[in-house]
């Protein structure tokens, strides 16, 4: 469930590619007020986009690609 400014739901899932994985997101949510629908839109494709650079950053923390992962479970 999404909640706050907007409201609905949201699917994260994760697949694996090469080396690494592609992140795919899927958000149906109405907004919760009034507003701007095209500027909510805007804004909440921004957020998405942020939120997944910030993500890839934060788990690939520097690596190049084709170098291993620092840490590759059992």
């Amino acid at each position: 469930m999404v909640g706050g400014e907007l409201v609905g739901t949201m699917e994260v899932w994760l697949e694996p590619s090469l080396d690494g994985v592609i992140v795919h997101y899927f958000l149906h949510a109405e907004p919760a007020g009034c507003g701007d629908p095209a500027a909510i839109t805007r804004t909440r494709r921004i957020a998405g986009k942020t939120m997944s650079f910030d993500l890839k950053a934060e788990t690939e923390r520097g690596r190049a690609p084709g170098e291993p992962p620092l840490y590759a479970g059992p």
